[in-house]
């Protein structure tokens, strides 16, 4: 989960943030922009904004570690995951997870608009409504 994601699930504004955790509000929301990359940031900037957000310094730092493969490997996997949960299943479990946003957040665009494609057509061959939330994605 992202710390723009955390924030919303944690009802904190950045500013909130910066206070709690004692660093520089400027710092704070160039993180959060992704105008400064969290991974790059020192050991104590991390430990502080993790221990705001009561969280692990893993916990935080894991979407920032997560590897990019191929496009065409990414492609595979979903279609494999799609044959082996079936329509209904691939749905809730694409649904829950919040991988298109996590993608689409990370500048991963092809992989967030594939799966939302996925999605998509699944969704529509199972006489389901599209879900709503990634209006802004479409």
């Amino acid at each position: 989960m992202t710390i723009r994601e955390t924030l919303k699930e944690k009802n904190m504004s950045v500013y909130r943030l910066a206070k709690e955790s004692r660093i520089p509000y400027a710092t704070v929301n160039d993180i959060c922009s992704g105008k400064a990359s969290l991974e790059k940031c020192s050991g104590e900037i991390i430990y502080k904004l993790a221990k705001a957000l009561e969280l692990s310094m893993e916990e935080l730092l894991t979407p920032c570690l997560l590897e990019r493969s191929s496009f065409e490997n990414f492609k595979s996997t979903v279609c494999h995951r799609l044959k082996e949960l079936g329509d209904l299943n691939f749905i809730m479990e694409t649904l829950e997870s919040g991988d298109i946003r996590m993608y689409y957040e990370k500048k991963w665009y092809p992989e967030s608009l594939y799966l939302l494609a996925m999605l998509d057509y699944i969704s529509r061959e199972n006489h389901i409504a599209l879900d709503r939330e990634f209006d802004d994605i479409r």
